[in-house]
C-alpha cells in the first residue's frame, strides 16, 4: 500500500471575498491595534447602515404630523 500525503497547494488559496469582508479589507491585519482599527470600522459601518435603514428624514415627517 502507498502512503497518502494530503495536497499543500488547496491549503495556502484563501477565499478572498470572504477574507475582505471578515478582515473588513485588511484592517484585521494592522501591525499595531488591529482590534482598535476594525471597532472602528464596525461603528463606522453601523452608523452608515443605521442611517440608510432608519432614513432620518422618514422619522421627521412623521413626527411633524401628529403636531
Amino acid at each position: 500500500m502507498s502512503q497518502m500525503t494530503p495536497s499543500t497547494e488547496d491549503n495556502k488559496k484563501k477565499p478572498s471575498f470572504a477574507l475582505a469582508i471578515a478582515t473588513a479589507l485588511g484592517v484585521g491585519y494592522a501591525p499595531k491595534a488591529p482590534g482598535t482599527f476594525g471597532s472602528l470600522v464596525g461603528v463606522a459601518t453601523a452608523m452608515l447602515t443605521s442611517l440608510f435603514f432608519l432614513r432620518p428624514h422618514s422619522l421627521r415627517t412623521c413626527s411633524h404630523d401628529n403636531d
